[in-house]
């Protein structure tokens, strides 16, 4: 999310290494292009996230986990959080 409070990036990401590592590439890019700090959100799905957690924690990033339950059931709550309409979901 830029200062404007927009998103700049959103996929999805398979598990394989391959992806982990083109995933973290396409992050250090937008990094150095957008000139701000990057914080990570991922929504996890009873713990099926959690290689690429700890990839990403390894390579220096800050990850934080998402409850998308949460974050629907208290729209607006979570200070920096958007809120988005569903069809913008990635598939």
């Amino acid at each position: 999310m830029n200062p404007e409070r927009q998103i700049i990036a959103e996929w999805s990401i398979k598990h394989r290494r391959s992806d982990f590592k083109q995933a973290c590439h396409q992050i250090k890019s937008l990094a150095d292009q957008h000139h701000l700090p990057v914080i990570i959100g991922i929504e996890g799905y009873n713990g099926y996230a959690a290689p690429f957690d700890k990839y990403l924690i390894a390579q220096g990033f800050a990850v934080k986990q998402v409850n998308n339950l949460t974050l629907n059931r208290h729209p607006g709550s979570f200070s920096g959080s958007p809120s988005k309409p569903m069809n913008t979901m990635p598939a």
